[in-house]
């Protein structure tokens, strides 16, 4: 556990993520936890300050989710935010009413004291404003240290206490300074900064060796930034005690393969076993097209595969695997009011008839806000470029849909140059689909042809041949820079979104010609 962190409740708003991110982000680490933590837990947690995230409901309601009271007790720094300012304003005694003019979006905040959650911002900066109710009359011990147009209680502060309320969004972008009035919230808090890249790693494999011991680990590595740190992190704690295993499943890109094999044996030293089985994946995905249960159906074939596999090399314990934590946000996993956006294939635990047992180095800890995805380009991150560019594990959960090794020639050389597929065609729609949209094209350019040279007056030639002009540079385009080949048949394989977009536009052509057309007669 971090020596010191920065606890976030969350009471369901959209930005509760980010405003640990944004913690995060200050080299401090911060933990979501439910609105309903007790004091005793955030003690135990070592919480050096507490942030009451915002909410989609109103203090006075039935329902409205409220925090332990003695929260406000604990002597540690507290900053509301939006609903959170407004929750501890009518715990504490104060009132809260809606307002006559609502706000949102951009909004000009009128700093009055700068000397602690403000310092170093001036007198007014812009903020994001998003609430339909405000704090009418304050606490005793608080007064207000920012204003703006439609909230004289746009931040507020109980100095002797050092609770603090902002009715704006300091996590959002569009809020000007935003995250150095989270900053100087830390720094109130008097956390040393020491979340840093080095600190984590440490933490890391330190998790790894008490739970793990001296048994064997298994690593799924797919050659991605997820798998092949969570590798390199057990590598550090287990040593020779891992091998992982690197499985085709039929949607990687082309020579892939290859390369990931490569990197992980030669560069990061590791014992790595390649298992190819695309064969097994395409029929087990064969007939389904509900992208869920395509996930759910991955993650159960893999774990298939890792333990036929384990049975050849070994006895081992435990399955290692790079779930992230905003795999876990997307599939609802983390006990927050949050909908699921996806499940992943890698999120929820093993099926029961699996023996594996499942570590996971970053699932709760987002080591990858500073491992590849968000900071990997960061020249003041300095992670092993090795983690960052050696893969991406292939196309599986991008559009993919059911095919055969024969209908899917085209991926790997696809996604080699185009890292997001927007859909697929298997063969047997391929063929017509390919054929109606190419036909479709042929009639509308020989018709706008045909209609520009029967105009009888420049004014409707010179708009007909622009109109076709368009619409051919649109085919052109759209289909030629996304078609495809069919590796037997050559027929041009158009990806459904753009094939859809130009018809869109070609029946607009359409209109314009025909009006064209209606003119050229009448005159």
């Amino acid at each position: 556990m971090p020596e010191e962190l920065i606890a976030v409740l969350d009471f369901g708003g959209q930005y509760s993520h980010l405003i640990t991110r944004r913690i995060r982000e200050c080299e401090v680490y911060a933990d979501l936890l439910s609105f309903n933590a007790t004091p005793q837990e955030l003690m135990e947690a070592n919480a050096k300050g507490i942030v009451l995230s915002g909410g989609p409901t109103s203090v006075y309601d039935d329902d409205a989710p409220k925090c332990d009271p003695g929260i406000f007790n604990l002597r540690v720094p507290v900053l509301g935010i939006c609903y959170g300012l407004q929750v501890m304003v009518q715990m504490l005694g104060g009132h809260v009413k809606a307002t006559k003019r609502h706000e949102y979006g951009k909004t000009k905040l009128e700093i009055r004291d700068d000397t602690d959650l403000f310092r170093g911002l001036g007198k007014q900066i812009v903020s994001w404003m998003s609430h339909g109710d405000y704090a009418e009359t304050l606490p005793k011990g608080f007064d207000i240290i920012a204003t703006s147009e439609n909230c004289p209680t746009a931040a507020i502060r109980d100095r002797s206490r050092k609770l603090y309320g902002v009715q704006f969004h300091p996590e959002v972008s569009h809020t000007e300074h935003g995250n150095d009035i989270i900053r100087n919230f830390t720094t109130i808090s008097n956390c040393q900064r020491s979340w840093t890249p080095h600190s984590i790693v440490e933490s890391a494999v330190d998790g790894i060796k008490a739970r793990v011991g001296n048994q064997h680990v298994l690593c799924a590595v797919s050659g991605g930034v997820d798998s092949t740190t969570a590798a390199v992190l057990v590598h550090k704690a287990v040593g020779s005690k891992l091998t992982c295993i690197f499985v085709n499943h039929g949607f990687l890109r082309q020579n892939e393969e290859e390369r990931v094999f490569k990197t992980l044996t030669e560069s990061l030293r590791m014992n790595v076993k390649y298992v190819n089985a695309s064969n097994r994946f395409l029929h087990q995905l064969k007939g389904i097209r509900d992208p869920e249960e395509k996930r759910k159906v991955v993650g159960a074939e893999f774990i298939k595969v890792f333990e036929e596999e384990s049975a050849k090399l070994g006895t081992f314990e435990w399955l290692a695997q790079g779930t992230l934590y905003p795999d876990v946000i997307e599939s609802a996993g983390t006990g927050s009011p949050a909908s699921r956006i996806k499940t992943h294939h890698n999120v929820g635990g093993v099926p029961e008839w699996s023996k594996f047992k499942i570590v996971e180095p970053y699932q709760k800890t987002r080591l990858m806000t500073y491992f590849g995805r968000d900071k990997s380009r960061d020249k003041n991150y300095q992670v092993n470029q090795a983690l960052i560019s050696i893969g991406s594990g292939g196309l599986t959960g991008k559009g993919w849909t059911q095919g055969t090794q024969h209908s899917l020639g085209f991926l790997p050389s696809a996604g080699a140059h185009n890292d997001f597929i927007f859909s697929v065609i298997a063969e047997e729609e391929g063929f017509v689909g390919s054929v109606v949209v190419l036909a479709l094209y042929t009639v509308l350019l020989l018709s706008g042809i045909k209609i520009a040279s029967q105009a009888r007056d420049h004014l409707g030639q010179l708009l007909a041949v622009g109109v076709v002009t368009l619409l051919f540079c649109h085919v052109f385009i759209n289909v030629g820079m996304n078609i495809r080949l069919m590796p037997v048949t050559g027929i041009p394989l158009p990806l459904l979104s753009y094939g859809g977009s130009s018809v869109v536009c070609s029946l607009i052509a359409i209109g314009i010609l025909h009006n064209i057309h209606v003119y050229r007669r009448s005159y």
